[in-house]
């Protein structure tokens, strides 16, 4: 009697196994009759499509925008060094500006430096004045600030090494002789050639009035 009993036992609990694994089956089987994973499940290995092993599918296959609609994501582009062309370099950065280094460059191309503005009329005059009026050897230089590149840092600097503030700034021989009032009053009281010719006889600067020779002497 208990031998029938045991066998009933197995029969029982085989076929409480088969229905559990074809309720496990059914559970798990999508209505094109393939077996589907649930949404949480990582992809393990490289498929058909591509997928990377260790990412969730979710991620690799779409995203979502700001109003939480799915989108197909962009893949990632990677720099690619197996070419000839390499990496493109940085552009080289500007070259700092030092206005004191500017300043003793431009004084070095004539004794007789003219610092203006081009819109300035008092500029404007004293260039007329000394083109008109004055021979140089070599001319004089001029430096439109509102021209020149990082002309505004070099003029802070030109006011403050002089004390002028404004133009035209006439330097001679690194020292500023003034603006336009001041050499015109020079110049009509007949004084600024000999003044320039002292100012500058440690240069190499020969002046002399237009129409006249250099080598001849003053009145």
């Amino acid at each position: 009697m208990s031998i029938i009993l045991n066998k009933r036992h197995v029969r029982l609990a085989l076929v409480t196994l088969l229905l559990i694994f074809v309720t496990y089956l059914v559970a798990f089987n999508g209505p094109s009759g393939k077996t589907q994973l649930p949404s949480s499940s990582l992809v393990n290995s490289v498929g058909d499509n591509g997928n990377i092993p260790g990412i969730h599918k979710d991620h690799v296959d779409k995203q979502e925008n700001s109003n939480g609609v799915a989108v197909k994501a962009d893949a990632p582009v990677m720099p690619s060094f197996n070419d000839n062309k390499g990496v493109e370099p940085k552009a080289e950065e500007e070259e700092e500006f030092i206005a004191a280094d500017e300043y003793e460059r431009i004084l070095k191309t004539s004794p007789v430096i003219v610092f203006s503005k081009s819109y300035c009329s008092f500029s404007r005059r004293l260039k007329t004045l000394l083109r008109t009026s004055y021979s140089m050897d070599p001319e004089f230089f001029v430096v439109e600030v509102d021209k020149v590149k990082n002309g505004d840092k070099l003029f802070s600097y030109v006011k403050h090494l002089t004390g002028r503030k404004t133009v035209p700034n006439m330097i001679v021989n690194g020292v500023s002789r003034g603006g336009y009032d001041d050499i015109a009053a020079l110049h009509n009281k007949d004084q600024l050639l000999g003044l320039l010719k002292e100012w500058c006889a440690s240069t190499s600067l020969t002046v002399s009035k237009a129409g006249e020779s250099p080598n001849k002497e003053d009145d």
